[in-house]
């Protein structure tokens, strides 16, 4: 039995993105720093809407389609903290926070001010990895992502969530 359905749309134009960004890069002796800021705006915003119930195929109870519906803002700050422990081994720490907010939606005005969707307003990482000489490495990874949204129109809220990561090679 189905129950959503996603539409292409032939129709969309390509997003426009224009924004600056500034940071730096530091290192002092086994410590490292970088540090970015950024302002973008984004025209031509690719998003969805939902469909009507007329709109729907039968026997479908929910449908979205791709759409241009405007523009968006996107403002953040990203860190990161790095140590070179002893030789081969390197610890990291990554902080991201961002603002990503619909300010143009003809399609959907409820969701103009608010955080797009699938867009966490916070991550952070901490990564502890080691290489030898012949190439081995391995790493370990601990990330945090924040609360987001399932729609745009933030009425969905998507819960936090922590995924552990690890490799070899």
């Amino acid at each position: 039995m189905p129950f959503g359905i996603f539409l292409p749309n032939a129709q969309l134009v390509p997003e426009r993105l224009q924004g600056i960004e500034g940071g730096f890069d530091a290192t002092w002796g086994p410590l490292s720093a970088q540090f970015t800021t950024y302002y973008q705006e984004v025209t031509n915003l690719i998003t969805t809407r939902n469909l009507g119930a007329g709109q729907l195929p039968a026997g479908f109870f929910f449908g979205t389609q791709n759409i241009n519906a405007g523009k968006a803002v996107v403002q953040g700050i990203e860190a990161q903290v790095g140590w070179q422990i002893a030789p081969g081994w390197k610890a990291d720490v990554n902080y991201t926070t961002v603002s990503s907010k619909i300010v143009d939606n003809q399609y959907d005005p409820l969701s103009v001010g608010k955080q797009q969707a699938g867009i966490p307003t916070q991550q952070a990482a901490a990564t502890l990895g080691y290489s030898d000489p012949r190439g081995w490495r391995l790493s370990g990874r601990l990330r945090w992502i924040g609360q987001s949204w399932g729609d745009n129109d933030n009425t969905l809220p998507l819960s936090s969530y922590t995924v552990i990561d690890a490799s070899a090679g």
